[in-house]
């Protein structure tokens, strides 16, 4: 379960329309492919060891893992489709972040234990800032 701050559960994806579009393009297999991933991911990271709790960063997750292995790299794949042909690497990057966040954000929502988001780098601006400056804390089990 994923909350805000002040406690609020989060139930919704944000840019639900793009994240629909992202789980149309990668069909049924390769989005359950891609859930599970992530979901091993998480399942493998250690507590961070001043707090004792899961801590992440998707910006931080997502460059530790470059590059991206399959199934994540079909996330790269449908950036490119959905950028274009003629898109710049830095755009097809970008959109391959969103994506992966927001598979990231859909993941949290459906685990069994608590998470908090945190807007780590309030004030910063770029593309995708909310989704890929979001830090994850893990608080337990419900």
């Amino acid at each position: 379960m994923l909350y805000t701050p002040d406690g609020k559960q989060l139930k919704r994806v944000p840019h639900d329309a793009e994240f629909k579009r992202a789980v149309r393009l990668l069909g049924a297999s390769r989005a359950k492919g891609v859930r599970r991933a992530l979901n091993r991911l998480i399942d493998e990271m250690p507590p961070d060891k001043k707090i004792g709790a899961r801590t992440f960063g998707t910006s931080q997750v997502a460059s530790q893992l470059e590059p991206w292995p399959y199934p994540l790299a079909g996330l790269y794949d449908i950036a490119l489709e959905i950028e274009g042909k003629d898109a710049i690497g830095r755009q097809v990057y970008d959109r391959a972040g969103l994506i992966f966040g927001l598979f990231v954000w859909e993941c949290l929502m459906g685990r069994k234990e608590r998470w908090v988001l945190y807007d780590h780098q309030a004030g910063s601006s770029g593309p995708n800032q909310e989704i890929m400056g979001t830090i994850y804390q893990e608080l337990g089990l419900e």
